[in-house]
């Protein structure tokens, strides 16, 4: 949506004089502060009965699931691609303790740059995060799914040990990409504090003009962002029916 606006002459100043747009509306937030959640992986070659690769690809029970899910709403057609996605919460003593206390000092509005991990406190999280994930592959409810050496552990595998910092950060610089939650480039905040949207997701200084998406949040939930999206469009939806009364 923030591209949508700029290109009708909503947007920073700077970037309208760079590309010969006319300004509609000057508002240096427009487009700015985009928020996301990055992820990065670790694999492991699971058993065959816990592989949906080799489970997809057996007709028999492909029908048989796909059966019990037109009858009862369960089994396997019931899983999206990513089954368990868990969001971690680290307490504020252990993130003191890992020395990312950064994450505590910015609040509920941490500052986020475009480029990942270029402030050292990303790093200090992220790098526990991978070694808390080969906790979970060695916890005896999930590798007794998994086949191999380190647990089924094929990537990174054993080129990077768990005590080498600069490894595991190479591994995760290496593999991280984007979730796709990208948010905050149209903020829901009073317009002194930065803000695109007021609270009934009006643009402000243009009548008749609202945004309802995920770039009005101000920060990204840590969540996945589907359920907060709902949300936000029953509120647009709400607050037109009652402007126009209808």
């Amino acid at each position: 949506m923030y591209q949508l606006l700029q290109i009708q002459g909503i947007r920073p100043a700077v970037t309208l004089a760079s590309q010969g747009i006319a300004p509609v509306l000057i508002n240096e937030n427009i487009g700015q502060h985009i928020n996301d959640h990055n992820v990065f992986s670790i694999m492991a070659t699971s058993t065959s009965e816990a592989s949906t690769n080799q489970w997809i690809f057996n007709i028999t029970k492909l029908a048989a699931s796909r059966a019990e899910f037109y009858a009862n709403a369960s089994d396997r057609y019931t899983a999206p691609s990513g089954i368990t996605n868990a969001f971690q919460m680290l307490s504020v003593e252990h993130l003191q303790s890992m020395g990312a206390s950064a994450v505590i000092d910015y609040g509920d509005a941490p500052l986020i740059n475009p480029n990942y991990y270029s402030h050292p406190t990303d790093r200090i999280v992220a790098t526990n995060a991978f070694r808390d994930l080969r906790k979970i592959f060695a916890h005896p409810s999930l590798s007794q799914y998994t086949v191999g050496l380190m647990n089924g552990e094929v990537s990174p595998g054993p080129s990077v040990t768990s005590d080498d910092d600069d490894a595991i950060f190479e591994y995760i610089k290496a593999t991280t990409l984007p979730n796709w939650h990208a948010s905050g480039t149209n903020r829901m905040l009073p317009l002194a504090d930065g803000g695109v949207v007021d609270s009934r997701l009006r643009v402000y200084g243009v009548n008749g003009l609202r945004v309802v998406d995920s770039s009005v949040m101000p920060t990204v939930p840590d969540v996945n962002i589907q359920g907060p999206v709902f949300m936000i469009e029953e509120h647009g939806a709400k607050t037109i029916r009652e402007d126009w009364q209808f």
